[in-house]
């Protein structure tokens, strides 16, 4: 066999497998509604500050009159961003081994009036080791909305 055909059949061989190793992005997120809760603003925004004090989850802004309470970016526990976030794979690993946020940012919209509101959670997730901006897989918003509400409602 002539030396180049024997190169054309290695890197044919081969190609597979480069492929397999190659950086993929994460599927970007569902998109997602508030959740309904049926109880005033004031219960629900009350609800939202317990639920951060209960979690030890610090607060950077708090505006009560926009309904925002929002952190600055904070270290994540590997369970929570292995549950809820994802940053892709990356070049070299296999594709069952994802990166996770190693912090995040996290964000809660509060609206409503006297007899019922709405709360929608939001998160940044970041892993500077990625190769990929991260997404949410929505666990953690979904948990925490439906915790605020729960407490709103209770």
């Amino acid at each position: 066999m002539s030396p180049c055909r024997r190169s054309h059949l290695v890197l044919t061989l081969m190609l597979p497998s480069l492929a397999a190793c190659q950086a993929q992005p994460p599927q970007p997120p569902a998109p997602r509604d508030a959740t309904p809760v049926a109880a005033s603003f004031d219960a629900t925004w009350d609800a939202t500050i317990d639920h951060f004090a209960e979690n030890n989850i610090p607060i950077a802004t708090i505006e009560r009159a926009s309904g925002i309470i929002a952190t600055t970016e904070l270290r994540v526990d590997r369970e929570v961003a292995e549950e809820s976030s994802d940053c892709g794979t990356g070049q070299g690993i296999s594709s069952d081994m994802r990166f996770h946020a190693t912090t995040a940012v996290y964000n809660i919209l509060v609206r409503g009036d006297g007899r019922s509101s709405t709360v929608r959670a939001t998160v940044s997730w970041v892993n500077p080791a990625a190769n990929f901006e991260c997404v949410t897989t929505g666990v953690w918003e979904a948990g925490t909305e439906e915790a605020i509400r729960v407490r709103a409602e209770g």
